[in-house]
């Protein structure tokens, strides 16, 4: 599950592209039969970076808070470690200048860390260790306030 998310999160990383400069990509728009490789299961995260798990996600949604602030919450259920997916986030996020900030754990989380690509608005990561039918997978949550 471990190679999939990181294979997952690579073609993210590759699907978002080099600089629009370049040679190759601007010979491929104008070859009429080049195809753009999309995925349905990605999301986009504030700053470009675009992630993979290649599953939809548990939950997706936007709430408000009582001040009229919107934020996105997007939860998915893992089959690997904390260590290994907050490993692979890093190996995404860290190289496209996100600075991972950890913070103390919430109650009921392993782990609490926010990433964040200024001048964007930093996104929250929580990771819950739940068991569920005798297996142990890990809940995700991806967490940011709308402009």
């Amino acid at each position: 599950m471990l190679k999939r998310i990181i294979f997952g999160l690579s073609f993210a990383v590759l699907a978002t592209g080099c600089d629009s400069g370049s040679e190759t990509k601007q010979e491929a728009s104008r070859d009429p039969q080049a195809t753009q490789v999309t995925s349905e299961t990605a999301i986009y995260l504030p700053g470009g970076a675009g992630i993979d798990f290649g599953k939809f996600p548990l939950h997706a949604g936007l709430k408000e808070e009582p001040d009229g602030r919107k934020y996105r919450i997007i939860t998915y259920e893992l089959k690997d470690s904390v260590a290994a997916i907050d490993g692979a986030l890093d190996g995404v996020l860290v190289p496209l200048n996100y600075k991972k900030n950890e913070r103390p754990s919430q109650q009921g989380y392993e782990l609490s860390a926010s990433y964040r690509k200024l001048p964007e608005m930093p996104v929250l990561v929580r990771y819950k260790e739940t068991i569920k039918e005798g297996s142990v997978s890990v809940l995700l949550d991806l967490t940011w306030y709308e402009k």
